[in-house]
């Protein structure tokens, strides 16, 4: 589900509450809901599918569905609704964003804004909640796995951009930052940069290679910068370590270089072009 792009006319309510175990009919509604399980969980039946939901979940209800809920234990929640532009095909869908102790702090902002009840109240309520459907607006699993391996095959490319892998994801820039720390550790600006280096470092212990053919072939359009930041890396500077490998046998890659399977046809190619040149 992406949120991104929707139009929000009005928000209708925000409301914090405890059911008791019920199980009861909702017939379709003017309008959609986004609610956050604080504790306790629902089963949701609808057509021919059932969504499950339970303590720390979000969940979406689009406007003009109807629906049986129940629920065994006890639950608290919080719900906002809101009147949007209608989408076709809509369904009831559970949602894991990036970072939900952020987004679950967006509900209960919008709970304390919709009980001021003041003259700010309605645009207050809209930017937190446009905030919230962009945070929620995270993609199918395996996304940010995807745009790593993006990163990984185009690293040559000197026109990758991050901003691009971001769009491709359909993500927000903001959600798509935390889920790619989340699972890599680093941002994918610096991932992107370390993969570039891994590959530059293993060309430069080759010998072959001029510093600025390397930074060229590793997506480095500047040479200077890369000579900054393979220093920054690696503690040397790239002409060193060219230099240092120049007449010696070609060499194993440096220990911290991380090698992606598709460095060793990259690598491989570059080989057989230094063969053709030594035959001619």
């Amino acid at each position: 589900m992406n949120f991104e792009q929707r139009t929000i006319l009005e928000p209708v309510s925000v409301l914090s509450f405890t059911r008791e175990p019920v199980a009861y009919a909702t017939p379709p509604q003017e309008h959609a809901a986004i609610s956050y399980r604080v504790r306790g969980g629902s089963v949701f039946r609808f057509l021919d599918e059932s969504v499950c939901v339970r303590s720390g979940d979000f969940l979406y209800v689009p406007p003009g569905l109807s629906y049986c809920q129940s629920n065994a234990e006890q639950e608290e929640l919080i719900s906002v609704q809101f009147i949007c532009d209608r989408r076709e095909g809509e369904r009831i869908c559970r949602l894991t964003p990036a970072d939900p102790a952020y987004c679950a702090a967006l509900m209960e902002q919008m709970y304390r804004a919709w009980q001021e009840n003041g003259i700010g109240r309605r645009p207050r309520l809209l930017s937190l909640l446009y905030l919230l459907l962009a945070e929620l607006s995270e993609p199918k699993p395996g996304v940010i796995r995807e745009a790593e391996h993006t990163l990984c095959r185009r690293f040559s490319d000197p026109d990758l951009s991050v901003e691009e892998v971001v769009r491709e994801s359909g993500m927000s820039e903001s959600g798509f930052r935390r889920a790619f720390i989340g699972e890599f550790g680093v941002s994918a600006r610096k991932y992107l940069c370390r993969v570039r280096l891994s590959h530059a470092d293993a060309l430069l212990r080759q010998g072959e290679f001029s510093v600025e053919k390397v930074a060229q072939c590793c997506g480095f359009s500047d040479v200077k910068y890369f000579q900054r930041v393979y220093r920054a890396r690696y503690g040397v500077t790239p002409g060193t370590v060219r230099r240092a490998c120049r007449k010696q046998p070609l060499r194993r890659p440096h220990p911290n270089a991380v090698i992606q399977p598709e460095t060793m046809e990259f690598m491989k190619d570059k080989t057989d072009t230094i063969s053709e040149k030594r035959e001619r």
